[in-house]
């Protein structure tokens, strides 16, 4: 149960539980990139292997865990906690270092491994969209400038360069793409699995960024 060809970071200072989280690791299928016990050495580490992942003990010593958890957030190194402290300050202390797990000891391996496996999904989900979204958005604005056209978006339908394309959101842009395939909201709802009064503000916020009023507005104005 794990992304093949991952390399995780263990950063804890107990020299049993880090072997068993290598231990852990290594059984999943995971490759341990280095086993370090502070954060001074996790930070060396960063610098000169590669880490897809990391698990980070919260109270390594000199209790510098949350320390290293914002630096790795900086460093754009998703990371999960382990460690025994569950109370209120710790955790929200934890929770603004935006980590994509946390993990109390003691554990299971089901524990420790399904938590890095859906933070690592979600994660890689999250940049996928974030991608697309910044594809589509360049799209629209070269098609703004009047440099293509985007008869990919439409399927078969080319569109027309208007002011306001590059504004619509991921979600705007499928709804868009549905009307343009002549599905009407019910049909697009299903399709993109919301409801249909999703779909009617989706058109609304469409309406509004493009300047128009009505579903057969919008088409005369960016079908060509």
């Amino acid at each position: 149960m794990c992304l093949p060809g991952r390399q995780v970071l263990v950063v804890e200072d107990d020299v049993i539980i880090a072997r068993d989280v290598e231990g852990l690791l290594l059984r999943a299928g995971y490759s341990v990139a280095a086993v370090v016990g502070s954060a001074e050495a996790a930070e060396r580490a960063l610098d000169t292997v590669t880490c897809d992942a990391a698990v980070v003990d919260i109270g390594l010593t000199g209790g510098c865990g949350i320390e290293l958890g914002a630096s790795m957030t900086r460093r754009q190194v998703p990371f999960l906690y382990l460690t025994g402290r569950s109370d209120k300050a710790t955790l929200h202390k934890a929770a603004a270092t935006e980590p994509m797990g946390y993990v109390l000891k003691p554990f299971t391996e089901l524990q420790l491994i399904a938590a890095l496996l859906v933070g690592l999904e979600n994660r890689s989900r999250r940049q996928a969209q974030r991608l697309e979204l910044a594809l589509q958005r360049i799209a629209a604005e070269v098609v703004e400038l009047g440099l293509a056209s985007l008869a990919a978006r439409g399927g078969d339908v080319d569109i027309n360069p208007v002011p306001g394309l590059s504004e619509l959101s991921a979600r705007e842009w499928e709804v868009l793409r549905e009307l343009l395939a002549h599905n009407r909201v019910a049909a697009i709802a299903r399709k993109l699995f919301i409801s249909p009064a999703t779909v009617r503000n989706h058109l609304k916020s469409i309406f509004a960024k493009l300047g128009v009023h009505s579903q057969q507005e919008l088409l005369e104005r960016i079908v060509r």
